[in-house]
């Protein structure tokens, strides 16, 4: 008698689930990494912002206007110009609020100026306020909700 062996054709039910997993491991990570990039992103174009800001109310300063004459408004879209006292001295398209929703809002004080940015997610409340305060001039105010509640930040500056 002659037994005939047949090859074994496909795949089998094991193979497939692996390669599921494996599939959806790989998945995961990259949406985690896309979302961690994009959270990054928006936290520099903030700092910039920030930055841009104050180099406007130092031009502003210099040319011997008074702080408590500073006032800005603007960022509620990209290339938003600043209304106030401080447009001429912002650049165009310098403040740019990454986080969709209410205007960045400068004004000024008798020997500083405040900074508020709205609508911050918790999650880059703290990257935020940690890059912010390596520059000496800047302090913030409040705390970083946990998770993604959002927060308003106001950053104080002293020239």
């Amino acid at each position: 008698m002659k037994k005939a062996f047949k090859s074994m054709l496909g795949v089998t039910l094991l193979e497939v689930l692996l390669v599921l997993v494996i599939a959806s491991l790989i998945l995961v990570m990259s949406i985690r990494y896309y979302q961690s990039a994009s959270e990054n992103a928006k936290v520099n174009s903030a700092l910039e912002t920030l930055q841009g800001i104050m180099a406007g109310v130092d031009s502003f300063v210099n040319a011997g206007n008074s702080l408590t004459n500073a006032s800005c408004t603007g960022g509620t879209s990209a290339g938003a110009p600043c209304t106030g006292s401080l447009g001429p001295f912002v650049p165009s398209g310098a403040i740019v609020n990454p986080w969709p929703g209410s205007p960045i809002v400068v004004s000024g004080g008798a020997s500083f100026y405040t900074i508020t940015f709205p609508n911050v997610p918790g999650s880059a409340c703290s990257k935020l306020s940690g890059l912010a305060t390596q520059n000496a001039k800047v302090t913030t105010s409040g705390t970083c909700p946990a998770g993604e509640s959002q927060a308003t930040m106001t950053f104080t500056v002293v020239p």
